[in-house]
């Protein structure tokens, strides 16, 4: 078992190319406490990483390199691909877009045990009380060749894609005190109980 011994860079890539189909319109425009709702994650991973993405859609975020879903409407896992493409870095860390409650300190979490990560660890993903958090998480760019491979033959789920890395995965149990910030918006019913007001008003 070894460890990096060279500063590593962290890519951080919003993953924003969902069609947000379950709330009936364009979440990310959504507004929260007067911010749209991508703001909080676009924020922390701007506090975090050396290289910045915005894929699948520009949402015109200074500091942010817009970059296109390598196929438009596959899911996340053709997100990251497009990622590690794109990216310069050692890892991307991949945040889904719809997290108005992520806090910079589970960023901070996921880069620390990527800096101790032994060389063959492929991939650090947050696990929280609902299970695995795929787009918390962290991948190594030199996963491209292989998550290429692994879309070529159809793949499409990026949780069955992290089954075939079996022991390359490192999980990151989410503190107590940092479980409320992965809450979700997907319906109007989600951002009704969130943000106290319906779609309507």
């Amino acid at each position: 078992m070894s460890h990096q011994q060279f500063p590593l860079k962290f890519c951080g890539a919003l993953l924003c190319g969902g069609r947000s189909r379950r709330m009936g319109q364009d979440k990310l425009a959504l507004l929260v406490d007067g911010k749209p709702l991508h703001q909080a994650a676009a924020t922390s991973l701007e506090e975090c990483c050396d290289e910045l993405l915005q894929v699948g859609r520009d949402l015109h975020l200074k500091n942010f390199r817009y970059v296109a879903d390598m196929e438009s409407g596959q899911g996340p896992l053709a997100g990251i691909i497009s990622a590690f493409a794109a990216s310069r870095s050692d890892w991307v860390v991949a945040l889904a877009g719809d997290l108005p409650c992520i806090d910079k300190q589970l960023i901070q979490n996921i880069i620390a045990a990527c800096r101790t990560a032994p060389t063959e660890i492929l991939a650090v993903v947050v696990k929280s009380k609902k299970g695995l958090e795929p787009l918390c998480a962290a991948y190594r760019t030199s996963l491209h060749e292989t998550a290429m491979r692994s879309y070529a033959r159809g793949e499409r789920s990026i949780y069955r894609f992290l089954k075939t890395l079996t022991q390359q995965v490192q999980l990151l149990p989410i503190t107590e005190d940092l479980e409320n910030t992965l809450l979700n918006l997907n319906s109007p019913e989600d951002y009704q109980r969130f943000a106290g007001t319906s779609l309507d008003d």
